[in-house]
């Protein structure tokens, strides 16, 4: 039940994370006078492409957490309803734990790839 409660302030941590380094990337530059206070960045090709990886990083990286969340779910619901224990006790006993070294063992590996395809879309 705290699964999707723990994976929400995951993703919130590293969305802060993403947003005090993507102001640093904004920062880079020179500074030229605008017309209020404020000054215009002026920014270099370099800068440019290093923005669009940034951005990129945010859509890939928060669609593999989102991937590990509903990963971690479906897996300890089916081995909830696939336990066949004699006792009503014994019942979704360790499963979150085994679905962490599923999710880490076997999974990994196509969770980033379906995070890396929904990222491109």
């Amino acid at each position: 039940m705290l699964i999707p409660f723990v994976f929400f302030f995951i993703v919130a941590a590293f969305v802060v994370w993403w947003v005090i380094s993507a102001i640093w990337v904004f920062s880079v530059g020179d500074p030229e006078p605008g017309k209020l206070i404020i000054a215009n960045i002026k920014w270099s090709n370099t800068t440019r492409y290093v923005w669009i990886y940034h951005l990129f990083g945010l859509f890939w990286i928060s669609a593999f957490i989102i991937g590990c969340s509903q990963f971690l779910i479906a897996a300890i619901c089916s081995l909830w309803y696939f336990s066949y224990g004699n006792k009503a006790d014994d019942m979704g006993t360790n499963n979150i734990f085994t679905a962490f070294r599923w999710l880490w063992r076997y999974h990994i590996g196509s969770i980033a790839f379906g995070s890396l395809i929904i990222a491109i879309m």
